[in-house]
């Protein structure tokens, strides 16, 4: 495995886990429907609503190094980024971040 491409799965993998504890975290303290938390959680962190949030948002798909070295993937893009974001602004910063872009782009991809 090239240097690269190790860095992405990498990356990659941390911002998995991060998505999943920020996910957790903001919608048990600060989302207000609380009683549908684990539905809007197990929507929002689908590969399909990740797929639709990272276009949505323009980020950069990033190419999947597993089985299908031809699919672009807009998920593991937000999981980048939401890593980086952790890195730069730490764990409130990547709250806000997904406040901001997954869960704001989540309910407004619901309503259409």
């Amino acid at each position: 495995m090239k240097e690269e491409e190790y860095e992405s799965r990498r990356k990659e993998y941390v911002g998995d886990a991060l998505l999943s504890f920020v996910a957790r975290e903001v919608l048990c303290t600060d989302w207000k429907h609380r009683k549908k938390q684990r539905e809007v959680e197990c929507a929002l962190m689908s590969n399909q609503s990740l797929e639709r949030i990272g276009k949505k948002i323009g980020l950069k798909p990033i190419e999947d190094s597993g089985h299908n070295k031809q699919h672009k993937k807009y998920a593991c893009a937000v999981e980048i980024k939401l890593y980086e974001v952790y890195l730069d602004c730490g764990i409130e910063g990547a709250k806000d971040w997904f406040k901001q872009n997954i869960l704001s782009n989540y309910n407004k991809l619901q309503k259409e």
